[in-house]
């Protein structure tokens, strides 16, 4: 008989980045080759702020710096390759230099995607987050040029 493992949650952080009316995603390659979307961030480590948090991840992810404006939301995703769940915190950010993905961290390119029209393989429930957060805050002010 197996034993079912224990889903156990941490806490985590997450960045809409827009620009021109579309918002910038991560292009992430799972272990297994596959790729998907999803926003730039990730975990909070303890000790750590979430602005601290999400500043390191960007750094980290796509080797730029960023400005943080108002907490937008949150969101919860139980990830599929262990028994886990992540609480993110969702903030607007602006990006202060161009982001360039890092492959050390498994992000294989970055996008800007209409929030209405979002490639099919985006993290679901981010891609619902995005949805409605998003176009809720629309008109979107451009943070960057690409």
């Amino acid at each position: 008989m197996a034993v079912a493992q224990q889903q156990t949650s941490r806490q985590g952080v997450k960045a809409v980045i827009v620009d021109d009316n579309t918002v910038l995603l991560t292009r992430e390659r799972r272990e297994d080759g596959s790729v998907y979307h999803s926003l730039p961030g990730g975990g909070v480590k303890p000790g750590e702020s979430a602005v601290g948090a999400l500043s390191r991840e960007i750094d980290e992810e796509l080797a730029c710096e960023a400005t943080f404006e108002s907490q937008i939301g949150v969101c919860s995703y139980t990830h599929q390759t262990c028994p886990q769940t992540t609480n993110y915190r969702v903030f607007r950010a602006r990006l202060t230099g161009d982001p360039s993905p890092v492959l050390s961290e498994n992000i294989v390119g970055v996008t800007y995607a209409d929030p209405s029209a979002l490639p099919d393989n985006t993290l679901d429930p981010l891609a619902r987050f995005i949805q409605q957060s998003v176009s809720a805050t629309s008109p979107c002010e451009p943070t960057q040029s690409h």
